[in-house]
């Protein structure tokens, strides 16, 4: 088996003028062979099209800055998309809009578990056992109940989608150098 010695690292300059030439680049890379081991399928490069196109997006919209680093990585069992920036840190609040949470996170008891957005569907949930990172997950809950539209639901939806369409999804927080790094993995079916 080929050992992979390649990666792909990009700037974006967030505005969306931008968005779809840096799209096409990560899926050009992404559907090269010579560059990807480990079986990248349609279904992998359908979710890492979604995963990308909410990142850009969300580097517009929420880092606060002119530009952001993407760059994509793979060995035999992953592909992992990570986008860096020296923006604003990430901040949340629960879907009553009454409980924020933000990093790092200072005074916090850890672990932190937090709920983020539900839809009476699914829950999106955070987990963080550091001052420094967050892990999400969604949570099946079953055919509840609509809730009624919240004030996050805009700002979270887009963190539903990351964390539905990657096999894991992380955001770490470097303070000491204030970079936020928002990872996506992709686990990839072996040939």
């Amino acid at each position: 088996m080929r050992e992979p010695n390649n990666k792909f690292e990009k700037v974006f300059k967030c505005n969306r003028q931008e968005i779809s030439d840096m799209l096409n680049r990560c899926m050009d890379y992404v559907g090269n062979d010579e560059m990807i081991s480990g079986g990248v399928t349609p279904e992998i490069r359908s979710r890492f099209k979604w995963v990308v196109t909410e990142m850009l997006t969300n580097a517009i919209k929420h880092s606060g800055v002119d530009e952001c680093t993407l760059s994509i990585k793979n060995d035999a069992k992953s592909l992992i998309l990570e986008k860096e920036d020296v923006g604003l840190p990430l901040r949340l609040a629960e879907p009553d809009g009454q409980k924020h949470i933000s990093w790092p996170l200072e005074g916090a008891v850890l672990p932190v578990n937090f709920q983020i957005y539900q839809n009476g569907v699914e829950s999106l949930l955070l987990t963080s056992t550091s001052k420094t990172n967050a892990v999400f997950s969604v949570k099946e809950i079953g055919d509840g109940a609509l809730p009624p539209v919240s004030a996050t639901l805009n700002e979270h939806f887009g963190l539903l989608i990351l964390a539905k369409a990657a096999d894991e999804f992380e955001y770490e927080y470097d303070a000491q150098r204030g970079i936020n790094r928002f990872r996506c993995v992709f686990n990839l079916k072996n040939n």
